[in-house]
Protein backbone atom coordinates (compact mmCIF):
# COMPACT_ATOMS: atom_id res chain seq x y z
CA UNK A 1 0.00 0.00 0.00
CA UNK A 2 2.63 2.51 -0.99
CA UNK A 3 0.06 5.06 -2.25
CA UNK A 4 -1.97 5.07 0.99
CA UNK A 5 -2.82 8.60 2.06
CA UNK A 6 -4.17 9.46 5.50
CA UNK A 7 -6.12 12.54 6.34
CA UNK A 8 -8.22 13.60 9.26
CA UNK A 9 -11.02 16.01 8.52
CA UNK A 10 -13.37 17.80 10.87
CA UNK A 11 -16.85 18.72 9.75
CA UNK A 12 -19.42 20.78 11.58
CA UNK A 13 -23.14 20.89 12.10
CA UNK A 14 -23.82 24.48 13.17
CA UNK A 15 -27.41 25.11 14.19
CA UNK A 16 -28.89 28.61 14.47
CA UNK A 17 -32.50 28.56 15.62
CA UNK A 18 -34.00 25.82 13.39
CA UNK A 19 -31.49 26.21 10.56
CA UNK A 20 -28.25 24.36 9.73
CA UNK A 21 -25.17 26.00 8.18
CA UNK A 22 -24.49 24.55 4.73
CA UNK A 23 -21.76 25.33 2.17
CA UNK A 24 -20.86 24.64 -1.45
CA UNK A 25 -17.22 23.60 -1.81
CA UNK A 26 -15.17 24.65 -4.84
CA UNK A 27 -13.33 21.29 -4.95
CA UNK A 28 -13.60 17.59 -4.14
CA UNK A 29 -16.34 14.99 -4.49
CA UNK A 30 -19.07 17.37 -3.27
CA UNK A 31 -17.96 20.28 -5.42
CA UNK A 32 -20.91 22.51 -6.28
CA UNK A 33 -23.47 20.78 -4.06
CA UNK A 34 -24.56 21.72 -0.54
CA UNK A 35 -22.71 19.99 2.27
CA UNK A 36 -21.55 20.53 5.84
CA UNK A 37 -18.49 22.77 6.25
CA UNK A 38 -15.33 20.75 6.80
CA UNK A 39 -11.56 20.89 6.53
CA UNK A 40 -8.25 19.27 7.43
CA UNK A 41 -6.76 19.11 10.89
CA UNK A 42 -3.37 20.81 10.77
CA UNK A 43 -0.26 19.27 12.33
CA UNK A 44 -0.26 19.87 16.09
CA UNK A 45 -3.88 21.07 16.11
CA UNK A 46 -6.66 19.49 18.16
CA UNK A 47 -9.81 18.34 16.37
CA UNK A 48 -11.81 20.78 18.50
CA UNK A 49 -9.63 23.76 17.52
CA UNK A 50 -9.66 22.67 13.86
CA UNK A 51 -13.47 22.61 13.76
CA UNK A 52 -13.71 26.17 15.10
CA UNK A 53 -10.90 27.45 12.85
CA UNK A 54 -12.38 25.93 9.70
CA UNK A 55 -15.84 27.39 10.36
CA UNK A 56 -14.40 30.86 10.93
CA UNK A 57 -12.04 30.71 7.93
CA UNK A 58 -14.58 29.32 5.48
CA UNK A 59 -17.81 31.02 6.57
CA UNK A 60 -16.97 33.89 8.99
CA UNK A 61 -19.16 32.22 11.61
CA UNK A 62 -17.93 32.11 15.21
CA UNK A 63 -18.94 28.90 16.97
CA UNK A 64 -17.81 26.67 19.82
CA UNK A 65 -17.78 22.87 20.12
CA UNK A 66 -20.63 21.14 21.94
CA UNK A 67 -20.02 17.44 21.23
CA UNK A 68 -18.86 14.99 18.56
CA UNK A 69 -21.92 14.27 16.45
CA UNK A 70 -20.55 11.32 14.48
CA UNK A 71 -17.76 9.85 12.38
CA UNK A 72 -17.68 9.02 8.69
CA UNK A 73 -15.07 6.47 7.63
CA UNK A 74 -14.37 6.02 3.92
CA UNK A 75 -11.61 4.37 1.94
CA UNK A 76 -11.51 5.56 -1.63
CA UNK A 77 -9.35 5.26 -4.73
CA UNK A 78 -8.90 8.66 -6.31
CA UNK A 79 -7.46 8.93 -9.85
CA UNK A 80 -3.95 10.43 -9.88
CA UNK A 81 -3.81 10.29 -6.06
CA UNK A 82 -4.32 6.64 -5.13
CA UNK A 83 -5.97 4.94 -2.18
CA UNK A 84 -6.95 7.34 0.57
CA UNK A 85 -8.41 6.92 4.05
CA UNK A 86 -10.97 9.66 4.53
CA UNK A 87 -11.98 10.08 8.17
CA UNK A 88 -14.41 12.89 9.00
CA UNK A 89 -15.12 13.70 12.64
CA UNK A 90 -18.38 15.63 12.63
CA UNK A 91 -18.86 18.13 15.45
CA UNK A 92 -21.97 19.84 16.69
CA UNK A 93 -20.93 23.47 17.11
CA UNK A 94 -22.89 26.10 19.01
CA UNK A 95 -23.49 29.21 16.89
CA UNK A 96 -22.19 32.34 18.62
CA UNK A 97 -22.12 35.10 16.00
CA UNK A 98 -21.54 36.13 12.40
CA UNK A 99 -23.27 36.11 9.06
CA UNK A 100 -22.49 33.27 6.65
CA UNK A 101 -19.95 34.62 4.15
CA UNK A 102 -18.03 32.32 1.78
CA UNK A 103 -14.24 32.67 1.78
CA UNK A 104 -14.26 32.85 -2.05
CA UNK A 105 -11.58 30.16 -2.35
CA UNK A 106 -12.65 26.83 -0.86
CA UNK A 107 -16.29 27.88 -0.35
CA UNK A 108 -18.45 29.18 -3.20
CA UNK A 109 -21.68 29.76 -1.26
CA UNK A 110 -22.87 29.48 2.32
CA UNK A 111 -26.28 29.75 3.95
CA UNK A 112 -28.46 28.50 6.76
CA UNK A 113 -31.06 25.95 5.56
CA UNK A 114 -34.04 24.44 7.32
CA UNK A 115 -33.90 20.74 8.10
CA UNK A 116 -36.81 20.10 5.71
CA UNK A 117 -35.02 21.95 2.93
CA UNK A 118 -31.83 19.91 3.43
CA UNK A 119 -33.78 16.66 3.20
CA UNK A 120 -35.88 17.68 0.19
CA UNK A 121 -33.29 19.35 -2.03
CA UNK A 122 -31.64 17.30 -4.78
CA UNK A 123 -28.40 19.32 -4.61
CA UNK A 124 -27.41 18.33 -1.05
CA UNK A 125 -24.71 15.70 -0.42
CA UNK A 126 -26.36 12.37 0.35
CA UNK A 127 -24.23 11.80 3.46
CA UNK A 128 -25.40 15.16 4.86
CA UNK A 129 -29.03 14.15 4.25
CA UNK A 130 -28.42 10.80 5.98
CA UNK A 131 -26.92 12.57 9.01
CA UNK A 132 -29.91 14.88 9.29
CA UNK A 133 -32.46 12.06 8.84
CA UNK A 134 -30.74 9.85 11.41
CA UNK A 135 -30.50 12.71 13.92
CA UNK A 136 -34.27 13.19 13.72
CA UNK A 137 -34.71 9.58 14.89
CA UNK A 138 -32.40 10.10 17.91
CA UNK A 139 -31.56 6.37 17.92
CA UNK A 140 -28.30 6.26 19.85
CA UNK A 141 -25.11 4.76 18.42
CA UNK A 142 -25.67 3.33 14.98
CA UNK A 143 -23.65 2.10 12.04
CA UNK A 144 -25.02 3.11 8.67
CA UNK A 145 -23.59 1.98 5.33
CA UNK A 146 -24.33 4.37 2.50
CA UNK A 147 -23.33 5.18 -1.04
CA UNK A 148 -22.70 8.81 -1.89
CA UNK A 149 -23.92 10.51 -5.06
CA UNK A 150 -20.54 9.94 -6.68
CA UNK A 151 -20.75 6.19 -5.89
CA UNK A 152 -18.02 6.18 -3.22
CA UNK A 153 -18.93 3.81 -0.43
CA UNK A 154 -18.39 4.57 3.22
CA UNK A 155 -19.54 3.81 6.73
CA UNK A 156 -20.89 6.34 9.18
CA UNK A 157 -20.94 5.84 12.95
CA UNK A 158 -23.29 8.14 14.80
CA UNK A 159 -24.26 8.93 18.32
CA UNK A 160 -27.45 10.70 17.38
CA UNK A 161 -28.71 13.81 19.06
CA UNK A 162 -31.96 15.50 18.13
CA UNK A 163 -31.55 18.62 16.06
Amino acid sequence: MENLKQKIVVGSVVKKDNYILMVKHSYGPTKGIWDFPRGHVESGESIEAAACREIKEETSIIAEPEFIFGIRDMIRNIPDIGVQNDLVILWSLKYLSGDPTPDGEEILETTFMSIDEIIQRTDVASWAKEVIKASLKNEGISKNHYIQQNKMEGTMYWRMYSL
